[in-house]
């Protein structure tokens, strides 16, 4: 009887991953970057223009000295990521306090970048409604400069959120829109030295 529970039980939390998936896909199907981007515009105020200059290094280092090669293997650093190689150096994160359309900051919207590989990828959060909208550059797109919304080559630029559900960013982001690992909560906040710089939050409802 412990396994039949078990097993149903697994099968329902398969169904309900699907279920989520799909209504995230029939969401995003046929819309451009841009129109994406407008409306994620509407919860969250003015998109800031995002690049990975202003971003913040994640340290990699095993014992304390920096890192002279990646590894796939845990052990091979002090502080791991969850995925991809969990010992890799060059990665940045990065922070945007939202600001409200008559340029006063909105403290309930925070953007977070994350800079891998040549990418840049965004999540934007309003803290009160758990409203999140997720964003990446094209592999081509320079990421220190991507087009902004006023810019005619916005959907050059940027995925189309049919592209970005596709590559299953809310299976993993599904409880909470930032992943907490070792690598990443060692990165405290410039501007408040006592406050991660990647904020812990409760609840998620993807746009």
């Amino acid at each position: 009887m412990k396994y039949i529970k078990l097993s149903l039980l697994a099968s329902f939390l398969i169904m309900l991953i699907m279920i989520i998936t799909w209504g995230c896909r029939t969401q995003v199907i046929g819309r451009s970057a841009k129109e994406y981007a407008i409306e994620c515009e509407k919860i969250f105020g003015p998109l800031p223009n995002f690049s990975c200059d202003d971003a913040v290094d994640i340290p990699a280092t095993k014992n304390g000295v920096k890192l002279t090669h990646n590894s796939f293997k845990h052990n091979d650093c002090d502080r791991p990521f969850a995925f991809g190689e969990p010992c890799q150096s060059g990665n940045k994160v990065g922070r945007y306090t939202g600001i409200n359309s008559d340029g006063i900051e909105n403290k309930d919207v925070i953007f977070i970048t994350f800079c891998r590989d040549g990418g840049l990828g965004v999540i934007g959060y309003k803290f009160s409604t758990g409203q999140t909208c997720f964003l990446s550059i094209n592999d081509y797109t320079d990421a220190s400069n991507p087009s902004n919304l006023s810019h005619n080559n916005y959907n050059i630029d940027w995925m189309s959120p049919e592209v970005v559900a596709n590559d299953g960013c809310q299976n993993c982001h599904m409880a909470s829109p930032f992943l907490h690992t070792p690598a990443i909560d060692q990165v405290m906040d410039p501007n408040n030295p006592n406050e991660l710089l990647v904020p812990i939050t409760k609840n998620l409802i993807i746009m």
